[in-house]
């Protein structure tokens, strides 16, 4: 990638985490926040260490696996919660009617979500070294911690949390099975 390439990565990666700091407090525990904010980290240690003449990518390569399975089961579940919104909005008040779209927020949420899982997908992951059981039981611990305040969370309150929670876990469990299964 060159340092040229790690160090865009780095600022875009800065840039995306900065403006999520400005979220309200309860966005904070979204899936995409933190593993944006987890990426950025690891894109400031590349970074780094590109600078410094080192393989960058060497002693992570069991966390770029975990990291890049992760970014794509969160680009599939935002595919799945864009489908769910919108075949939603008519019935309940759902964060694409209320909230105005701009340049801005679409172009975050297009890199966040696919713009940062290809980039760590363009880094060739070793996906053989992936632990597929700790890697869902990270998801679903954090599905359960968050499951009480999920309509909270995603600004969903007029749907109820079980007709959107429950599929999107399932597609969240189905989208590791399937990646694996393909990229193996």
């Amino acid at each position: 990638m060159g340092i040229l390439g790690y160090s865009s990565f780095f600022g875009l990666n800065i840039a995306m985490s900065y403006h999520m700091l400005h979220e309200p407090a309860k966005n904070a525990w979204r899936l995409t926040i933190l593993a944006q904010h987890t990426v950025t980290i690891f894109s400031f240690v590349l970074f780094v260490r590109s600078h410094q003449g080192f393989s960058p990518l060497s002693p992570f390569i069991h966390f770029h696996a975990h990291l890049s399975v992760l970014m794509a089961k969160i680009a599939i579940l935002f595919t799945g919660l864009i489908i769910t919104f919108l075949l939603t909005r008519k019935k309940a008040q759902t964060p694409v009617t209320r909230r105005p779209m701009t340049i801005m927020r679409i172009f975050r949420n297009l890199y966040c979500h696919y713009g940062t899982t290809a980039i760590l997908w363009y880094l060739k992951p070793n996906i053989e070294s992936i632990n597929i059981l700790l890697h869902n039981v990270l998801v679903i611990l954090w599905f359960i911690g968050i499951s009480s305040r999920f309509g909270h969370i995603y600004d969903i309150e007029g749907i109820s949390t079980l007709k959107v929670a429950v599929p999107i876990a399932g597609l969240s469990l189905l989208s590791d099975g399937i990646l694996l299964m393909l990229l193996r």
